[in-house]
């Protein structure tokens, strides 16, 4: 429960421990903006916008190479991607890179590495039109590698 004293604390060492204090600004706008009601008008507008870009990166997702496995989340930031076998994505990240275009290699998500043929894309931070063009441009790298 949120206003359980020990995870208020226990939460309360995390952040120090990560940043030691936010600064006073950023906490008064937060303040305020909770305060004034705001976020129950945020959240439905910046999940609508999510959804949208969700849906995009999903139907470029059905263009890819034939045999490419993906979620369809129902919560969250990003979708898992497994291509066909034989495709390093940790290999090709580079060649994505030069063209503007960035993912996550899905083997860093591995305690023991393997799974090259994974990738974590991120649909929040974009907009559609970059959605697309980014989307055109790792298709075209991913068949690219199948001979």
């Amino acid at each position: 429960m949120a206003g359980d004293a020990g995870i208020l604390r226990k939460c309360t060492m995390g952040k120090q421990s990560s940043d030691l204090h936010t600064a006073n600004l950023t906490q008064a706008i937060v303040d305020r903006f909770l305060r004034e009601g705001l976020l129950d008008t945020h959240l439905p507008r910046i999940c609508a916008g999510y959804g949208q870009q969700l849906n995009r990166m999903l139907s470029a997702l059905a263009s890819f190479p034939e045999g490419t496995l993906y979620t369809k989340p129902d919560g969250g930031l990003f979708i898992w991607v497994e291509l066909p076998a034989g495709i390093d994505t940790k290999e090709l990240l580079a060649k994505a890179v030069e063209r503007h275009v960035a993912y996550v290699p899905g083997t860093h998500f591995y305690a023991l590495g393997g799974h090259e043929n994974t990738l974590r894309l991120n649909f929040s931070n974009s907009s559609l039109d970059q959605i697309d063009t980014g989307m055109d441009v790792l298709r075209d790298l991913f068949r690219s590698c199948i001979g």
